[in-house]
């Protein structure tokens, strides 16, 4: 155990610290642990790491103790708080778990690249990480991922007599390691066996881990350490200020024409036309894919609408099947249900779709687009069986859904103190579910599907809310439409009181994943106070 309060650690994350994922958990760890005081020393392949205000110098191109040597200042010795990115020159090849562009790389997934490549990235890295090592002397280690950040680690210190953590992410578990056991799984469980403790997001992600991997002693090293939520960015404010500071945001074209933040140039005038009402206001926030649920969100809408006439709903995200769901708004407003149909089929086919952020061929098959929109066809005619009326007196809403394109974080953080409810009726398992905590922290109440951590993280906002409002979980595992739309008008005709009760509550509640918090927790693992964090229910 390392009895020093402030520690020397090294952190390998082996992709850039801006987007989602663990690209936001590394960046936001580090700045955290600066602020801590811990001398943080993070690997990446952030190249313009200059930019963020957090980061005191980057030593780029990294390939062994010569470069490293070259470093003006190592940093060791020199105190706490402090960020030292380092980047390994690995080429022009950066293995990924799912498709996706990467400035300056040629993003391949890892099941993708022959085994010999997979080994020279790893021996790229492990030289490069065993030169910063040797260099900054850290007091322990943190590696991200199941595949490959691990075992770089484990190779890379190895004989140096430096402890190491692992976090893992649920996407290589998941991506790479579940459905290529025979190529992968010998990688994860060397990197994983001398590991001091493995840190994960939630339950349902270690007992997940404990099912593909079946390391012996790895229940024991499990530890619970969910990503956090920047609750100095995401923060309640009064309902009517919130509103009028999302109008003002909005109020102008951006002179650059992409709203100003990096974002749809659409965005603008959406949320423009979104924040004008008066009424109750709903999201979705996601990747715009069958197995995240939209779909259901777009269909619940008019039944939401016929008893709550003056709601808005806004759908935050990108993927490939905006259009078909922008047909499929059209056709729900113009009561052409065989048009709807049609749309939901095309959504599902963009679902499939191997482009740029969809899903790899392995998850495809366990959760398939279409089987997703079949589920939701049998839903809505249900509906239309039983409740026509109310349905067909409410689809006119749906032309009213504003469809923003994605939001950078700056940009949500202004959308969610206005809205008074987020729908995440996600049909994936959620290694943990980071908008329905942002949500909270703004004291918005997230609206969730009933199952993986997404049903852990709503079971602790739950028991923080007074008995009078409804539960946040949708009943059912699979969210169907008279559920979801039941669950979100009980919480958009809440009383005043009750409401702004509810606000204040998940807020409080949401701090408990503050990055203060968990920048804390992981700083206890590694120091070696394992005790000091709670394990996972398995």
């Amino acid at each position: 155990m390392i009895l020093r309060s402030e520690l020397r650690i090294l952190v390998f994350h082996a992709y850039l610290l801006r987007g989602t994922g663990s690209n936001i958990y590394n960046a936001e760890l580090a700045r955290a642990l600066a602020a801590a005081g811990h001398e943080v020393h993070l690997i990446c392949q952030e190249h313009r790491a200059r930019e963020l205000g957090f980061v005191n110098r980057v030593i780029e191109a990294v390939r062994d103790e010569r470069d490293v040597a070259a470093a003006t200042d190592s940093g060791a010795g020199s105190g706490g708080g402090s960020v030292s990115v380092w980047i390994p020159e690995i080429g022009e090849t950066l293995p990924v778990y799912v498709a996706d562009h990467y400035e300056r790389f040629r993003a391949v997934p890892l099941p993708q690249l022959d085994d010999n490549a997979i080994k020279r990235y790893v021996h790229t890295n492990v030289v490069a990480v065993r030169a910063i090592a040797q260099r900054v002397r850290p007091d322990a280690a943190l590696a991200n991922h199941l595949v490959m950040g691990p075992v770089i680690v484990r190779r890379a210190l190895r004989g140096l007599g430096v402890p190491y953590v692992v976090k893992i992410h649920g996407s290589a578990l998941e991506y790479v390691v579940r459905p290529h056991p025979e190529r992968f799984l010998s990688y994860a469980r060397e990197g994983l066996e001398e590991a001091t403790c493995v840190l994960v997001g939630s339950s349902n992600l270690g007992r997940r881990l404990l099912e593909v991997v079946a390391l012996p002693g790895l229940e024991r090293k499990l530890r619970l350490a969910p990503p956090g939520v920047r609750t100095d960015l995401f923060r309640p404010l009064g309902r009517n200020a919130a509103r009028a500071r999302l109008r003002s945001a909005w109020a102008a074209p951006s002179p650059r024409g992409d709203g100003g933040w990096g974002e749809d140039p659409r965005a603008g005038e959406a949320i423009r036309r979104f924040a004008a009402s008066d009424g109750p206001l709903a999201a979705y926030v996601g990747k715009l894919i069958p197995q995240k649920g939209v779909h259901t969100a777009i269909l619940a809408w008019p039944l939401v609408a016929s008893r709550v006439p003056d709601a808005r709903l806004a759908i935050v995200g990108f993927g490939s099947g905006r259009e078909s769901l922008e047909r499929l708004r059209e056709a729900i407003a113009g009561c052409d249900f065989e048009a709807a149909e049609r749309a939901l089929l095309e959504f599902a086919a963009a679902g499939s779709a191997s482009d740029v952020g969809a899903l790899p061929d392995e998850i495809r098959a366990r959760t398939p687009p279409a089987t997703l929109v079949d589920a939701a066809l049998a839903s809505l005619r249900r509906v239309l069986a039983r409740q026509a009326d109310e349905y067909v007196r409410g689809a006119p809403a749906a032309a009213a859904i504003e469809f923003t394109g994605a939001l950078p974080h700056e940009r949500l953080a202004w959308l969610l103190p206005a809205l008074d409810a987020v729908l995440v009726p996600s049909l994936l398992e959620e290694a943990f579910g980071m908008i329905a905590v942002e949500a909270a922290a703004c004291g918005c109440p997230p609206i969730v599907a009933d199952h993986s951590g997404l049903a852990e993280i709503a079971v602790e906002l739950e028991s923080a809310l007074p008995e009078r409002v409804p539960p946040l979980r949708i009943a059912g595992r699979t969210p169907q439409i008279e559920a979801l739309a039941g669950r979100t008008v009980q919480w958009l005709t809440l009383d005043e009181r009750a409401r702004e009760e509810a606000r204040r509550r998940l807020a409080a509640a949401a701090q408990r994943w503050s990055w203060e918090r968990v920048a804390a927790d992981v700083a206890a693992a590694l120091a070696g106070r394992v005790e000091a964090l709670p394990s996972p229910r398995l």
